[in-house]
């Protein structure tokens, strides 16, 4: 990989003699002077640690979510020992691109440099800062203008310099960069003895042993080991802190007050006297996030202070919609080249609230207007907004309690984070918890705990630790604090700040505990010590959460607020994308209006549904390569209006006006997902149609939607308008929500049985068409509608109830044993929708809250049809408890088979459901449900669904694909399906097998009314054959199969078979070896030979088989070599792997659709042309995808 910077490095002396390792970069090609921006290294980045992909992890975890234009060095591969890297600093790649020099030197007792490190933070390190900054500002190849960057130790160095005020030091962005050291050490009194050791004992390694690239001046490496030779003498961290347990605490060797000296929060005045502006990046689940907060506080010189959902080696490149190289850009363009960069037009404080996933903006900190929340801790364990009194409560400290090992503190020393999950810890901590909150609650700050105890041995540690505990009783960190108690004495605990929104639903919960085994050191005595926590009227306990009044101001110009997408919203979109969907996505409904209806009224009860439901102002967009929701504020929807008084009769639904309005193209990155028209209609009547794209509902929209309107328009009407009970939580919430599940301890497990569920089923559904398949999903559709008469309705209740079962599993098992029948095979995989409407927060809430559960249905032709719907029963109650998986999440999981002609793992699905009432009230106006129009649109190539109406009317449709099938076939599929329901209710005793899918009349045909038949031409001319015979096309079983449908042609009059079918006893027939079918005009057809089906893999593997490798080109190729390196890097930045050879297959290496989307857009930047999905999945080789990219490029 060719670099777009050079290197060179060489010793600078401060002003004690010491000399300081500096490696200087500079763009290729560079000779004006530039801006120079440097960091102050304490663990010598520049040279690749063995072992050791901290960063690395972390960049390639973030690549998806930030743009690495110019960013080329992130270790995809192995860099040398002792080469030269910027594989640690992404962002310095970024500063290069843009003309700056870039400096690191290593800290004094470290790296390359010389030196000893007398602990961290020390005065000498200061002047360090100092004279580098004015060495570098003094270089030919600097302009004078210096600024500094790098997070955790080197962020702190920033603040260090600028206490020294070097003249040339402009501007700094610290990240991740603590202001209280003694706090941070000694967090409430309790010493953070893990921390202190693992790092500690990690920076000692890299002084003494760690790999160092070698400087220019020191070829043979002699001065190298001299340097060495000094850190020896480095002071050891852990004891240094062990030994300074009070603010005020002196070294024992020198008598220095290190807190006073070193804490950059000692050195705030000076900071702010220097006038050097600062940018601070901060990460609420940092070890620093109370300083983040402080330094939001405190700094008066210009800056900005942003806070992400991070931890300390969270937000290397940014993520959550933030681009942190792009704001160094900003920042230094700003501070150093004086460029109109807008930097500092936004507020000064921007934050992330956890739980709620948006960004918040802040003039100052904590946010105005604020306020402060008391929740009251019960003698029961109860936690509440009135104060209980009672009994103490009694808790024996358990020296096993842990926070875990991927917390905040070992993310502060380089180990992964992950949200600890507290649930089995609270079983060993004391605990006060919530009622499930109606609403959600969102808190900004510092919660603060205060207590009244008495400790049996003290003094003892106390950790508190606040929680979220989600509705299946997991309970997750929000956040900590700590002090420590003595004796009987009352007790406060700040917590670290946060922002945090629980969800309506979830319940909060406050656990203390005496030990924090993994991350803090406590005394650990031979008898425990008992705490007891007073709950009387002086001393009950409180937990007060800080929380914004107004709700701050949203991240975008239109107020707009954004939030992640749901699984199921994803792969809408993404199939939107495609551009292949048509109007499948569109959901519509329609009423008829009797009475006088008021316009003003009717908009206004539109606009208040639209307001109590997010999911209906919400658009899509993309943050950085990934689709949020950004939610809207409230406003005038706007009603269309069309005017048919002029169409005839009653065939409004399919006037173009109206399908116009309801199949038209949405876009949904700039148009709300809803469209409602009043439509006049002749005879002096009106309709009212709704239209919602699913992305934003599922079927049940309507309803909510019609029942909120008979509530409403009523009171606008009547000039009082009423205000209806809020809805208990948005649909970004139930967003919010999926993904905890999703990354919770149950998901594996379930997808492990979902894994086990579906191992071996077939992929695709084989059915009898009147057309090939065509290469692309074709969402045409079509929709054959039929009424089950009230007898085999009434019987197939009564069925279900004698087989302790529902209709819908009778339904089901009616549709798999027809589907067989016509050659699906005896083991399908069957659609059916599941609403995720669980719980009251959701049962009124439009948005989509729908599921595709695919049932495995197994047709053992053999059992019973009791046996049958036992069995059917079964895989409907297993898909059932795994419903909480999201159908997409399943199908990455599983990766079958790509192939875009074909949706995934489902083909054919199945619905059952009871119809809604066809009249309601709007006040004066009466309002009747149209018959939705035949839909023009089809998400499946079968579609079955069936309403009940009262007790034992059933009406129900079957929705096709048009690119697949006539609509005579489909009328058939439906007639052999109540054939088959008809026999399956009136004898589960009889084999499934005999369950025939041929209607009498249909069989009489096959059977006498097209016999005999003229065999075609390819058998007409065997010797051993007649041209004309009795013929029949039997199934496996000799069983007459339907028209349409391929089976074994077989000739009556000779052979050894006994003849069923011809009415005379001893009539016999022969099998003719050929597959064959009835048309529909009574034909014979050959069929070639059916291949087998692919099934799903037991794990989600990819594909073996390898496309022939597209040849690299030679040298003088017409630039193919360029565009085939170029694009191979930015496949593997985006896949996340080391090598891409010409015949590497993009989904094979592990690309989605969603990645898809995210290369056509880096496609887009990198060559100025434009490619769609289809191309992607048509040319899905990097030769091809080259040779695509050529192509275009020259048209």
């Amino acid at each position: 990989m060719s670099r777009t910077w050079t290197c060179h490095s060489r010793y600078v002396a401060t002003r004690d003699g010491t000399r300081l390792a500096a490696y200087v970069f500079r763009p290729v090609g560079q000779r004006e002077p530039a801006p120079a921006v440097w960091a102050h290294d304490r663990y010598h980045q520049v040279s690749p640690r063995p072992g050791r992909d901290d960063f690395l992890a972390v960049v390639r975890a973030e690549l998806a979510d930030v743009d690495l234009t110019d960013i080329d060095d992130l270790g995809v591969a192995e860099v040398a020992p002792g080469e030269v890297t910027l594989r640690a600093f992404p962002i310095a790649q970024r500063l290069l691109a843009r003309g700056y020099v870039v400096v690191v030197v290593d800290s004094r007792g470290s790296g390359a440099s010389f030196g000893t490190s007398d602990g961290p933070f020390g005065a000498a390190e200061a002047t360090d800062t100092y004279d580098v900054t004015e060495w570098i500002a003094a270089q030919p190849w600097c302009d004078g203008r210096v600024g500094m960057f790098g997070r955790s130790y080197l962020g702190v160095s920033q603040y260090l310099a600028a206490s020294t005020a070097p003249p040339h030091l402009v501007a700094i962005f610290p990240q991740m960069a603590l202001f209280d050291l003694h706090r941070f050490a000694w967090d409430g009194g309790v010493f953070r003895d893990d921390f202190a050791r693992a790092w500690g004992e990690d920076v000692r390694e890299l002084d003494l042993r760690g790999p160092v690239a070698p400087l220019d001046d020191d070829p043979d490496g002699r001065l190298l080991a001299a340097a060495r030779e000094q850190h020896v003498a480095n002071r050891d961290v852990r004891t240094m802190f062990a030994g300074l347990p009070a603010r005020e605490s002196r070294l024992a060797d020198t008598g220095e007050a290190a807190y006073l000296t070193r804490s950059p929060s000692e050195l705030l005045e000076a900071i702010n006297a220097s006038g050097v502006a600062v940018y601070h990046l901060g990460g609420w689940h940092d070890v620093w996030a109370r300083d983040a907060t402080e330094w939001a506080r405190r700094l008066t010189v210009p800056h900005r202070v942003v806070i992400g959902p991070w931890p300390h080696t969270g937000g290397v490149l940014g993520g959550a919609g933030y681009n942190l190289a792009d704001e160094h850009v900003r920042w230094f363009d700003h501070w150093l080249r004086g460029r109109d960069t807008g930097i500092m037009d936004s507020p000064t404080v921007r934050y992330h609230v956890l739980g709620a996933d948006e960004w918040r903006t802040a003039r100052s900190w904590p946010p105005d207007p604020a306020t402060t929340g008391t929740w009251h801790l019960g003698p029961a364990g109860e936690l509440g907004p009135e104060p209980r009194v009672g009994e103490a409560r009694r808790y024996e400290v358990d020296y096993a309690t842990t926070s875990g090992k991927t917390t905040r503190w070992a993310s502060g020393y380089g180990s992964p984070f992950q949200r600890p999950d507290l649930t089995d810890n609270d079983t060993r901590a004391l605990c006060w918890t919530s009622a499930p909150l109606t609403e959600a609650v969102e808190l900004v700050g510092a919660p603060l705990l205060r207590l009244a105890a008495r400790v049996s041995d003290g003094p003892a540690d106390v950790f508190a630790f606040l929680e979220s505990v989600a509705p299946d009783g997991t309970s997750l960190y929000v956040t900590e604090g700590c002090g420590q108690l003595d004796g009987d004495a009352r007790l406060e605990i700040e917590l670290h700040p946060i922002a945090y929104r629980f969800a309506a639903g979830e319940r909060i919960r406050l656990a203390i505990t005496g030990a924090d085994a993994d991350n803090a050191l406590t005394v650990v005595r031979d008898v425990a010590p008992v705490l007891t926590v007073r709950h009387d009227a002086d001393a009950a306990p409180t937990l007060e959460l800080p929380r914004v009044v107004a709700s701050g101001r949203r991240d975008a110009d239109d107020a707009a607020v954004t939030a992640p997408l749901s699984v199921a919203q994803r792969a809408i979109w993404l199939a939107e994308q495609a551009g292949t969907s048509g109007a499948a996505y569109h959901l519509a409904a329609a009423v008829e209006l009797t009475g006088p209806v008021d316009t003003d009224a009717l908009r206004a009860a539109v606009d208040e549904i639209v307001r109590r439901h997010e999911a209906l102002r919400t658009t899509i967009v993309e943050v950085d390569e990934e689709p949020v929701q950004r939610i809207h504020p409230a406003a005038p929807l706007g009603i269309a209006r069309l005017d048919l008084r002029d169409s005839s009769g009653d065939g409004w639904a399919g006037d173009e006006r109206v399908t116009g309005l309801r199949d038209r193209r949405w876009d949904l990155a700039r148009e709300w997902p809803i469209r409602v028209a009043t439509v006049l209609l002749p005879a002096d009547r009106t309709a009212l149609l709704l239209v919602v794209h699913h992305v934003a509902a599922d079927p049940t929209a309507a309803e909510i939607f019609f029942a909120e309107l008979a509530r409403l328009y009523p009171s606008y009407a009547l000039g009082e308008p009423v205000r209806l009970p809020d809805v208990p939580c948005q649909y970004a919430d139930v967003a919010r929500r999926q993904q905890a599940e999703l990354a919770g301890p149950g998901a594996a497990d379930q997808l492990a049985r979902w894994r086990r569920y579906l191992n071996g089923a077939p992929q695709v559904i084989t059915l009898p068409t009147d057309r090939p398949r065509p290469p692309v999903l074709d969402h045409r559709g079509g929709s054959v509608r039929f009424t089950i008469d009230d007898g085999l309705a009434a019987r197939l209740v009564a069925a279900a109830a004698a087989a302790r079962t529902s209709p819908f599993t009778l339904l089901t098992a009616a549709f798999a044993r027809t589907l067989n029948a016509y050659g699906a095979g005896d083991d399908l995989l069957i659609g059916t929708p599941s609403l995720q409407r669980d719980d009251e927060s959701t049962r009124d809430l439009i948005g989509c809250l729908v599921n595709l559960l695919p049932l495995r249905i197994r047709v053992d032709r053999d059992a019973t049809v009791a046996q049958f719907l036992h069995d059917v029963r079964g895989a409907v109650l297993t898909a059932l408890e795994l419903r909480r998986v999201p159908f997409d999440t399943l199908v990455g999981e599983l990766r079958p088979r790509r192939d875009p002609a074909v949706s995934a793992l489902v083909q054919v699905s199945v619905r059952f459901g009871r119809a809604v009432p066809e009249r309601f009230r709007l006040g004066a106006v009466e309002a009747l449900r149209l018959e939705p129009p035949e839909w023009t649109s089809a998400k499946y190539d079968l579609a079955l669904a069936v309403n009940q109406v009262g007790e034992d009317r059933m009406v129900g449709s079957l929705d096709f694909r048009l690119a697949l099938f006539d609509r005579a076939t489909v009328q058939r599929i439906l007639d052999s399906l109540l054939t088959v329901l008809d026999q399956l209710v009136s004898d589960q005793e009889r084999p499934v097998g005999e369950l025939s899918a041929m209607p009498r009349r249909e069989l009489r045909a096959v059977l006498d009314g097209w016999n005999p038949a003229r065999l075609p031409d390819d058998l007409a001319g065997r010797d051993d054959l007649p041209a004309v015979a009795r013929c029949y096309v039997l199934d496996d079983r000799a069983r007459p199969v339907p028209v349409n449908t391929p089976g074994r042609l077989w000739i009556a009059g000779a052979g050894d078979v006994d003849d069923p079918y011809a009415g005379t006893p001893g009539a016999r027939m022969r099998d003719t070896g050929a597959t064959a079918r009835w048309s529909t005009a009574g034909r014979l057809e050959l069929v070639p030979a059916a291949t087998g089906q692919p099934t799903v893999p037991p794990q989600a593997a990819p594909d073996t088989a390898q496309p022939p490798a597209a040849p690299s080109g030679p040298a003088g190729d017409d630039g193919r070599s360029e565009v085939l390196e170029q694009l191979g890097q930015i496949w593997a930045a985006l896949l996340k792997v080391d090598g891409v050879d010409p015949g590497d297959d993009f989904f094979d290496l592990g690309g989605d659709s969603l990645f898809a989307i995210r290369l056509i857009s880096r496609i887009r930047k990198a060559y100025q042309v434009r490619l769609s999905l289809q191309d992607v999945f048509a040319a899905p080789t990097l030769g091809e995808q080259v040779d695509l990219v050529r192509e275009r490029r020259a048209s």
